[in-house]
């Protein structure tokens, strides 16, 4: 007989010292394909021409996937023989800092109820109805503990804020607009590669 291996390394910890940047207007990967990274760990501008990178936030992101389910049961049976997914739920979530930057970041979590525009002297977002929803590709990338000219990825192909604008001004403490990227199916794509993946270079 022999032992079994255990899994105890310091090198795949996420602690003090890596932090993410998050993009949105990305290009979505093709079938099998993940998004084109330069060097430096930033979108390839060349495949994603309309990458934003949304800046500061208070605490960091985090990134969530959430699977609900029903169970099944028959009457001959205490326990439920088996259970179905009804719903997935997959986000990337923070507390954005950069709350004055309009153009920048307050314009990419408005879809559905409110319409960037600027001219001289001024930018403004009014407030309203547009005719459609829009969605972005957007990702969260970070340097991995073992290798910082490696990355770890969090791509989301088809998502939007579904958290709007809850923007704080206050004297006290950095104020802050929590926004949650939430990812929706693209149903064109194989089932089991609808709403975004999350990967590593090594």
């Amino acid at each position: 007989m022999a032992g079994t291996a255990t899994n105890y390394t310091a090198t795949q910890l996420t602690n003090a010292g890596i932090f993410g940047a998050f993009w949105v207007g990305l290009a979505t990967p093709g079938a099998g394909s993940r998004i084109s990274l330069f060097t430096d760990g930033t979108p390839d501008a060349t495949a994603n021409p309309g990458a934003k990178h949304l800046g500061h936030t208070t605490e960091g992101w985090e990134m969530t996937a959430k699977a609900d389910t029903e169970d099944q049961s028959v009457d001959e049976v205490v326990a439920p023989v088996d259970t179905i997914i009804t719903n997935l739920s997959v986000a990337l979530a923070a507390n954005m800092a950069q709350t004055q930057d309009i153009s920048g970041v307050l314009q990419h979590l408005i879809s559905g109820f409110g319409t960037y525009s600027t001219a001289a002297g001024y930018e403004q977002i009014t407030l309203g109805t547009p005719s459609s929803l829009v969605y972005t590709a957007c990702a969260l990338i970070f340097p991995t503990k073992a290798d910082a000219t490696k990355f770890m990825i969090y791509n989301l192909y088809r998502s939007k804020n579904d958290s709007g604008i809850a923007n704080q001004i206050k004297r006290k403490g950095l104020g802050n607009n929590p926004v949650s990227f939430r990812g929706y199916a693209v149903t064109s794509r194989a089932a089991v590669d609808q709403i975004g993946n999350a990967w590593k270079q090594i």
